[in-house]
């Protein structure tokens, strides 16, 4: 992927005593009203951790469900705050660490760096949260990129991963790191700076600061809390 974004600064790091419940909260909520609409008002999020986390495993084991909606097309997840987007990114990259072991710092990361805090025409226009080129499951969109060469950065246009939801785009970017490519850098699971370093020296990104931009945006959020939830 080769997709990248500025990093911007200024943001309240999550609780790091309680970051799977904070996450949760306001992403569920957001899953409830776009299921039951105006009825959702009355709901109330499970207080059961597990019953959470299961919702979140839903949206990625069934990306085309309901609860996957595409969260990134007209919700304040896209056009709102900082802490909105890592509160909506973050129970699937807590579940997505659960299923393989990816860490959900890193996924957080990605995701932001990428999407540009899931306000990049990729994300607004095919749900992908990840630079990667190809056909996916929604076809695919042509835009704008920028490369790295010998000569240093040029832009280009190619084609996207186009996805129906979020979920459905985490969990392709999974698929992704799961292959031989880039499997061996699981050996670094428990420590997230390392693991972005290895996936960026396989050639995740062209980009010679990627993996430096993702450690800085983790430090920069306390990204790291989402880890210990799932230690």
């Amino acid at each position: 992927a080769a997709f990248s974004s500025p990093i911007q600064g200024g943001s309240t790091s999550p609780d790091p005593n309680l970051p799977r419940m904070l996450a949760l909260n306001g992403y569920l909520q957001q899953l409830v009203r776009q299921v039951a609409g105006p009825t959702a008002t009355s709901w109330a999020p499970p207080s059961n951790i597990g019953q959470r986390l299961g919702w979140a495993n839903n949206a990625l084991q069934n990306p085309r469900s309901p609860v996957a909606a595409p969260i990134g097309s007209g919700s304040s997840s896209a056009t709102g705050s900082k802490k909105d987007f890592i509160d909506a990114i973050a129970p699937l990259a807590v579940a997505e660490q659960q299923r393989t072991g990816i860490p959900a710092s890193v996924t957080i990361a990605q995701a932001i760096l990428e999407s540009a805090w899931g306000k990049s025409g990729l994300t607004r226009s095919a749900n992908a949260l990840f630079g990667i080129k190809g056909k996916g499951p929604a076809g695919s969109y042509v835009g704008a990129t920028t490369e790295w060469g010998a000569g240093g950065a040029y832009g280009t246009q190619d084609g996207f991963r186009a996805y129906g939801s979020w979920g459905e785009s985490i969990a392709d970017r999974s698929s992704l790191l799961l292959k031989d490519r880039y499997r061996w850098a699981l050996q670094y699971g428990s420590s997230p700076d390392q693991y972005a370093r290895a996936i960026h020296q396989s050639g995740y990104a062209t980009d010679p600061s990627y993996s430096s931009q993702l450690i800085d945006i983790m430090k920069r959020y306390n990204l790291y809390s989402f880890d210990q939830a799932v230690a």
